[in-house]
């Protein structure tokens, strides 16, 4: 079954990528590759500057897709929760400035 594409967000995971690891390093992933990787047109040789252009833009596309789809198998670090520097406004015993009179 292929998944069609959606304007969903997609939330990548470490186990998707961890997964995604699994599956390229298979002789079938390595299949993958090796075909993703002939499918990326070749340079022209500059003979129609126009043609030479798009071409390269082409190129230079399905190089960033792939080398997308291989730094999606490096799982991101979790992110650390930042500190607050002030407490909750909605805290009234953290804002309390008064001091006790003596």
């Amino acid at each position: 079954m292929i998944a069609l594409p959606t304007n969903d967000d997609i939330l990548w995971e470490s186990t998707d990528a961890h997964k995604l690891r699994e599956f390229l390093e298979t002789p079938t992933g390595q299949k993958v590759l090796r075909h993703l990787t002939d499918l990326i047109p070749g340079l022209l040789d500059g003979a129609d500057v126009n043609k030479t252009l798009v071409r390269s833009g082409e190129v230079k596309g399905s190089q960033l897709i792939l080398t997308g789809l291989v730094s999606l198998v490096v799982e991101q670090p979790a992110p650390t929760p930042q500190p607050e520097t002030y407490p909750s406004l909605d805290d009234e015993k953290a804002w309390d400035n008064e001091q006790p009179k003596t």
